[in-house]
């Protein structure tokens, strides 16, 4: 539960724990095991490190429990007595073989009741492509057999395993004898009795009392710190309290940045979109489609989108689409980056550990950008890939299968080159939105939008001239932006003050000295793709839910493949791409 009366601090890892050992099995602690947990009651909580808040837990409970670490050997845990003692006849530290039988011995133990905690278990037994080095070979059969073995499965004690990087060996994870369990982050009820509790603790740091901004409570506290970890939580207060800072609601999206930053392994970024759908210039179509799934966000629909795929051409606004998308739902928008590492395996982990935070955060827009470049393909992958690219494609198809991520999560991809997406990837996307370069109408509404956010203004120009003087160039909103920068640059320069007016001379200038960065072949192969895949009529970029939109207008290079009823000739479109694709590189070859 996340809420109630004064009642026993049970969190939900030490249930399932509980529920394990009694039906025999063994367990296995993966994911926000580096954090505290929180034991007692409201009133009356203490919070630990999470190992020896299990061991506090269990010996509390009758159990004697031992802790093993590959640096220190093992020793048995005296949390009523805040001090370790050694266990008897153990060996070195470097005895690992010597250890495991100690483990043994203890599990077996028919006399006691025993927690045997082994700490980093994904260094004793590594998981690896080319066979793990014998020593790890072996201590993985050791510990497979350990979970099969009948006596201390109907014995007392227990085997508990604490993972802090990646997971140990499949021989162990995948024995029916463990159960492999992600440590969640803290719910708000948790968070809100720590809150409590840490604000105490920096009062008698500082002699003096957290100072809070005007009506943020702890309650509030908790709310927004959703997603952080309690160590994360803890340092903020402490540091906020040591240097006399107000905590208010920017200060707490700051540290849960650095905090999720932290978490993730530097693979998620967390932005704080500062517009919503009203500073999105043209794309009344996909507006029109946002408002409708908003509704249902916001009503707690089960059916809503778990994926959305933003296909088309750079620079047409996909990203200040998705974190417009996340300010309207009130969502966190976090981005997935810097997932690729050199070492075997480790992009895979990083992959795991970054959709592992995103899954416990909850309520969170996690967008995806290049999606075609950040996981590549199936069966393909760069020179020396040794598979990478297929094993995060794999995984990432597994995780986006979770239905229960559906109304909590929403994954929004973009690429620019649809055409290098696997076919099995975009089919696990619910929506498909196509996006074409603006027309007419469009243009006009973007660049009001771009020329405020600029702090620019025209001259005496009609809205209508900005359209005549660049629908011909067939820009992006990006390139649009480009130049009416440079246009008023002119305008600038020419009266050598800055700020000034943009007259139509101007425009035309920066419009003549615009050089495309993208041949117009290449953009119309990825218009044309990113509408091939598009599977829905209302949401071509001319369209709504009930059919053409007035006032905009269908580009003149795409009126060809539009039927009368605003959908699209698939025959002629596809004989238009494979033309295009065929010249185009058969230029490139020839060149």
């Amino acid at each position: 539960m996340d809420s109630g009366a004064n009642q026993e601090l049970m969190p939900a890892v030490l249930e399932r724990i509980n529920l394990d050992f009694q039906a025999g099995i063994h367990a296995i602690l993966h994911g926000n095991t580096d954090d505290r947990i929180v034991l007692g009651s409201e009133t009356d909580s203490r919070a630990l490190d999470l190992v020896f808040g299990i061991a506090d837990h269990f010996s509390r409970n009758g159990y004697k429990t031992a802790l093993y670490t590959p640096s220190q050997g093992i020793k048995e845990l005296c949390p009523a007595e805040g001090a370790s003692k050694a266990i008897p006849n153990a060996n070195g530290v470097n005895d690992h073989f010597g250890m495991m039988n100690v483990i043994t011995r203890l599990l077996r133990d028919a006399n006691d009741r025993w927690l045997v905690i082994v700490l980093h278990p994904e260094a004793l037994a590594p998981r690896s492509h080319d066979g793990s080095p014998a020593q790890g070979h072996h201590l993985a059969e050791f510990f497979h057999w350990l979970g099969k073995d009948p006596i201390i499965a109907n014995g007392a004690s227990r085997l508990l395993m604490v993972c802090y990087t990646t997971l140990p060996s499949k021989l162990i994870t995948n024995c029916p004898g463990y159960d492999l369990i992600e440590v969640p982050l803290p719910l708000k009820r948790e968070r809100k009795v720590f809150i409590e509790k840490i604000r105490g603790v920096a009062k008698r740091l500082c002699n003096k009392a957290v100072r809070l901004a005007q009506g943020l409570t702890n309650e509030r506290i908790a709310d927004l710190t959703s997603g952080m970890t309690l160590i994360g939580i803890e340092k903020f207060i402490k540091n906020s309290a040591l240097q006399e800072l107000e905590i208010n609601p920017q200060s707490i999206s700051q540290a849960k940045s650095r905090d999720i930053c932290d978490q993730s392994q530097g693979t998620l970024e967390i932005c704080n979109p500062e517009y919503g759908l009203d500073q999105v210039g043209g794309l009344k179509s996909l507006k029109l489609y946002f408002s409708k799934i908003l509704a249902r966000f916001q009503r707690g629909a089960r059916d809503v989108p778990l994926g959305m795929l933003l296909a088309g051409s750079p620079g047409s606004g996909k990203s200040y689409v998705a974190k417009a998308l996340a300010k309207e739902l009130g969502w966190t928008f976090v981005q997935l980056a810097r997932i690729r590492d050199s070492l075997y395996g480790q992009s895979e982990e990083r992959l795991s550990r970054a959709l592992s935070v995103v899954r416990q955060m909850g309520h969170v827009v996690l967008f995806i950008d290049e999606i075609d470049q950040s996981l590549g393909q199936r069966n393909s992958g760069p020179a020396g890939d040794s598979g990478t690219s297929a094993r995060m494609w794999a995984f990432f198809m597994q995780w986006m299968s979770e239905q229960a991520l559906r109304g909590k999560v929403l994954i929004v991809a973009a690429t620019n080159r649809p055409d290098l997406l696997d076919a099995a990837l975009v089919d696990r996307f619910d929506v498909v939105i196509p996006f074409i370069r603006p027309g007419k109408a469009e243009l006009i509404e973007i660049a009001a939008i771009l020329l405020k956010r600029n702090g620019r203004r025209l001259g005496e120009i009609k809205a209508v001239s900005i359209a005549e003087a660049l629908q011909d160039l067939n820009l992006t909103g990006r390139n649009l932006e480009t130049v009416l920068v440079n246009a008023g640059h002119l305008a600038d320069d020419e009266a050598s003050k800055e700020n000034q007016p943009i007259r139509l001379k101007h425009l035309r200038q920066a419009a003549q000295d615009y050089i495309p960065r993208q041949s117009n072949a290449v953009m119309e192969i990825i218009e044309l793709t990113s509408l091939d895949m598009c599977d829905r009529k209302s949401l071509l970029p001319w369209n709504g839910p009930e059919g053409r939109l007035p006032g905009v207008d269908i580009p003149r290079h795409l009126q060809m493949f539009v039927t009368k009823d605003g959908g699209l000739d698939k025959v002629e479109l596809v004989k238009a791409l494979n033309q295009l694709r065929e010249s185009h590189y058969a230029g490139r070859r020839a060149a």
